[in-house]
């Protein structure tokens, strides 16, 4: 087996240096730091999507040119489980385990980035190749790097010490926290169903954190963190954390939790939030 020339390896990085790919990498970096906090809606939301998509697998078919189309047929199959509830129990049992946790916005919609595939297959063969700049394309495969990571990594956490009671007891606020979004498990998928239905229902009695995810352009806020709780017979929810993108603003993102999830648990409306995606009952025993 014949190893690759150290001409013919630079020639595959070639294609990071091209107009198509730099400019897909500035655009998913630019949305995610800059047009996503500044202006966070569905349109933000999509971008990075194609963009991401566009140039992710350009950077893996770089180093493994000879399995191009299995790399972009995976990349398609893992962005749809990416967006899909069937990686949700995965999540949750990183995000509790591991010290760097996950973000992401479970939405199927999202799948109409995957037009970028075809474009971003067709740029690859016909991208223009150049010899050298090899210092060049080592310091765009590092942002590369940086970039494909820091969406799941760019949530700014902000604490808090704010309570909020209401008069009702614990267990019919939990009934009207499950109105407003699906509750979850944070290891739902993987537990029995038995162990499941048993941990649930002991959050209406005892102490339990809920995380709340809220649907990408419908706050300023990506999730909060919250305890709910009883004392004396009446119900209450302490808010601990919330995470938002950009530089933490602590007023408004706890103006826009307090509209988008305390002011609806003030009402007896059994319906659904639609600015609340779920919400995911921390999966911790009881003390």
């Amino acid at each position: 087996m014949q190893l690759p020339s150290e001409n013919e390896r630079a020639n595959r990085l070639a294609v990071l240096l091209t107009p198509g790919f730099i400019c897909g990498l500035g655009l998913l970096l630019l949305n995610d730091f800059f047009l996503k906090p500044a202006f966070h809606s569905w349109l933000t939301g999509k971008l990075s999507d194609f963009a991401g998509l566009f140039i992710f697998p350009l950077f893996i078919t770089a180093f493994f040119p000879r399995i191009k189309r299995p790399v972009y047929l995976a990349t398609a199959v893992l962005f749809l489980l990416w967006k899909s509830a069937y990686v949700r129990p995965l999540i949750g049992w990183w995000n509790y385990h591991i010290p760097l946790p996950v973000g992401r916005v479970e939405d199927l919609t999202d799948a109409v980035a995957l037009l970028a595939l075809p474009l971003s297959y067709l740029y690859e063969s016909r991208a223009p190749g150049k010899r050298g700049w090899r210092p060049a394309a080592c310091s765009i495969c590092i942002l590369s790097v940086f970039a494909f990571t820091a969406t799941s990594y760019s949530s700014v956490e902000q604490g808090y010490h704010n309570v909020y009671n209401f008069p009702i007891s614990q267990a019919q606020l939990v009934d009207r926290i499950e109105y407003l979004g699906k509750v979850r498990l944070s290891s739902e998928g993987i537990l029995p169903s038995t162990v499941v239905a048993r941990r649930k229902e002991s959050a209406r009695t005892a102490p339990r954190a809920y995380e709340i995810k809220f649907q990408s352009g419908a706050a300023s806020i990506e999730s909060a963190m919250v305890e709910v709780s009883e004392s004396k017979g009446l119900g209450k929810i302490r808010l601990m954390t919330i995470k938002g993108r950009g530089r933490s603003q602590a007023e408004k993102w706890r103006l826009a939790f307090e509209q988008e999830f305390i002011e609806p648990l003030k009402h007896d409306v059994e319906s659904a939030s639609p600015k609340i995606d779920h919400i995911i009952l921390i999966d911790v025993e009881p003390q």
